[in-house]
C-alpha cells in the first residue's frame, strides 16, 4: 500500500492513497468502485445511479442511519467522484496497467484538522481492500494507523470517537 500523502484538491486540503491490484482495471471497477463493489471495503453500504447529480446513499450497517451524498463525476470504467459528508469530496480512480490496476482515492476536506483521521480511515478500508486481493497487508488497529499519520506530522484536531485526547478539540 502506498501510505497516505497529504495533498491539496481545489485549494482544500486534501489525502491521497494509492495501491496497485493484481486485477485488469475493468474487472477491477467492478470490485471495488460498482456500488456493490464499493459496499465490500467502504465502511457503509452504498446506493447510487452512475450519474453525475445523482444522490449517493450511505447505509450504515447497524441500521442506526443514513446519510446522502451527490454524484459529482462519472467516466465509467475510471472514474467516480462523490461528496461525502459536509465538505468531503472523494474521487477514485482506477488505470489499467496491463494485468494490474492503480486505484487511487483522495478525499477533498473541508478542514485541514480532519486529515490524519480521515488519512487513518482511507488506509484501514483500502487495506482492506488489498487484503481481498490477496496482498499481504498488516492488520493494524485503527489508533495506530492514526498515531502515526500524527507523528508525520499529519494535521490533527477534528473529534475522534473514542479518544478522549481527541474528542474535545475542534
Amino acid at each position: 500500500m502506498t501510505h497516505a500523502q497529504l495533498t491539496t484538491r481545489n485549494g482544500f486540503p486534501a489525502v491521497r492513497l494509492s495501491t496497485q491490484l493484481p486485477v485488469p482495471a475493468g474487472r477491477l471497477w467492478s470490485q471495488a468502485v460498482t456500488p456493490e463493489g464499493l459496499s465490500s471495503w467502504f465502511p457503509f453500504d452504498v446506493e447510487y445511479e452512475a450519474t453525475p447529480g445523482a444522490p449517493v446513499k450511505f447505509i450504515d450497517r447497524e441500521g442506526d442511519e443514513s446519510f446522502y451524498g451527490t454524484v459529482t463525476n462519472v467516466v465509467d470504467p475510471e472514474v467516480l467522484s462523490f461528496t461525502y459528508g459536509v465538505g468531503h469530496e472523494v474521487t477514485i480512480t482506477v488505470t489499467n496497467e496491463g494485468a494490474q490496476s492503480t486505484f487511487a482515492l483522495v478525499e477533498q476536506l473541508p478542514e485541514e484538522n480532519i486529515a490524519a483521521r480521515s488519512a487513518a480511515n482511507w488506509h484501514e478500508r483500502i487495506a482492506e481492500l488489498e487484503r481481498a486481493h490477496g496482498l499481504d497487508v498488516p492488520e493494524l488497529s485503527w489508533d495506530v494507523i492514526y498515531d502515526r499519520y500524527v507523528e508525520e506530522g499529519f494535521p490533527k484536531g477534528a473529534p475522534v470517537p473514542g479518544r478522549p485526547d481527541e474528542e474535545t478539540l475542534v
